[in-house]
């Protein structure tokens, strides 16, 4: 993710923001395109010939009957991808573009004078970094969860089979 970070930063010479939106779009696309690539293979192929054999035309086959099924197999494969998003968003800092952890110390820690004793300056970085570990913690949680596979979002997504749909 850094080297495609640096090439996409320091290599076309683009603006930092643009080139961290490139970079965590260029990086993950092969994993998630091999992800849904082996989530239709898992779909059983008795599903497809099932449903053709019930006269149901191709594109309702594949959205009414092999999409969901795909998906399903797909989501934790896809939850795992936006965690590593999610944890490399600090790596933008290294091209300088200012993510939450970055902007709680700028906060916290920019406070002019020296004359500020160690225990204030400690207890003002302490606060201001608080906030953000809190969210991003909750955010990783909820994250880690849907991966597990535990959560109301695998369990609503509705994997109908052949013999579930009916013909209009």
């Amino acid at each position: 993710m850094l080297v495609i970070l640096f090439i996409t930063y320091f290599g076309f010479n683009m603006a930092a923001l643009p080139a961290a939106i490139l970079s965590f779009t260029i990086a993950p696309a092969a994993f998630i395109a091999e992800y849904y690539r082996s989530a239709f293979l898992g779909v059983d192929e008795g599903q497809f010939e099932a449903a053709r054999s019930l006269g149901l035309p191709y594109h309702n086959i594949i959205l009414n009957v092999i999409l969901p099924q795909a998906f399903r197999i797909a989501l934790p494969s896809l939850g795992n991808v936006m965690l590593d998003l999610f944890k490399g968003t600090s790596l933008a800092a290294m091209i300088t573009v200012s993510e939450i952890f970055m902007e709680a110390k700028v906060v916290a820690g920019g406070r002019p004078g020296l004359h500020v004793d160690l225990h204030r300056r400690r207890r003002d970085l302490l606060a201001g970094l608080l906030p953000p570990l809190l969210w991003s913690e909750l955010l990783r949680g909820a994250l880690s969860h849907l991966v597990e596979g535990k959560s109301w979002l695998v369990n609503y997504v509705q994997t109908d089979t052949v013999d579930q749909i009916v013909i209009d």
